[in-house]
C-alpha cells in the first residue's frame, strides 16, 4: 500500500514544478500580480488605502492556504485540497526568501 503522504508530496511537486509553473509563471510574479490585486480589492471595497499595509507574494500565499483549510472543513478527505496547502506552502517560501539550507540533512561522505 502507498503511503498517502508521500503520494502527496510527489504530487504537490509535480504540480508545483511543472503544470502550474508552465500556466502561470514563477510564484514570485504570479503572487506579486496577486497581492496587487487583492489591494486594489480591499481599497475598492471600502478600506482606506492609508489603513492597507502592502501585501507580498507570500501574504497571497497564507490566504490561499487559509482559502484550502476552509474548503476542507467541508470535505477533509479532498485529497487535491491538501496537496495544494503543500504547494501554496512551498511557493510561500520562495515568495518570502526563506533560507532554507538548513531544513535538510548535509552530505556525509
Amino acid at each position: 500500500m502507498n503511503d498517502p503522504a508521500e503520494d502527496v508530496l510527489k504530487y504537490a511537486q509535480h504540480i508545483v514544478s511543472g503544470a502550474r509553473r508552465s500556466a502561470y509563471g514563477n510564484p514570485e510574479d504570479n503572487f506579486a500580480r496577486i497581492a496587487a490585486l487583492y489591494e486594489t480589492y480591499l481599497v475598492q471595497a471600502g478600506m482606506k488605502k492609508e489603513d492597507a499595509r502592502k501585501l507580498e507574494g507570500h501574504d497571497v500565499a497564507i490566504l490561499m492556504i487559509l482559502m484550502k483549510c476552509a474548503r476542507l472543513i467541508e470535505t477533509p478527505n479532498h485529497t487535491d485540497s491538501w496537496a495544494d496547502i503543500i504547494g501554496y506552502g512551498a511557493c510561500g517560501t520562495r515568495c518570502a526568501k526563506c533560507d532554507t539550507s538548513s531544513l535538510l540533512p548535509k552530505d556525509t561522505k
